[in-house]
């Protein structure tokens, strides 16, 4: 399984750290601030572009929240499985968007 993990901050090296310490060893880490990941010995992604997007199986979306939506549709466009933590938007607009991406899976953890 190839993951990626969109965002490097706080989360996202949990949520690193995590998949690491159960294993999973095809990890890659996009995040557009490279002092995140600089000196770390890490996979990084420097672009999100769908060709890129389509090599992995699933994406964690670990960016800032108000961007979290729009990363989020990029990656089910590309095929990937997602994992969001709240929240998913910060308005209520983005339930059309749903509308136009049936068929896709959009999960998502409410505390």
């Amino acid at each position: 399984m190839t993951i990626i993990i969109i965002g490097f901050g706080s989360i996202g090296q949990r949520h690193y750290k995590n998949l690491k310490n159960m294993g999973y060893e095809n990890i890659s880490i996009f995040d557009v601030d490279n002092k995140k990941t600089a000196g770390q010995d890490i996979k990084i992604v420097s672009d999100l572009r769908a060709e890129v997007l389509k090599e992995f199986d699933v994406a964690l979306i670990c960016n800032p929240n108000h961007l979290h939506i729009k990363v989020a549709i990029e990656c089910a466009k590309a095929g990937c499985h997602l994992f969001i933590e709240k929240p998913l938007s910060h308005n209520l607009e983005i339930s059309s968007l749903f509308g136009a991406y049936q068929g896709l899976c959009f999960i998502w953890k409410i505390r």
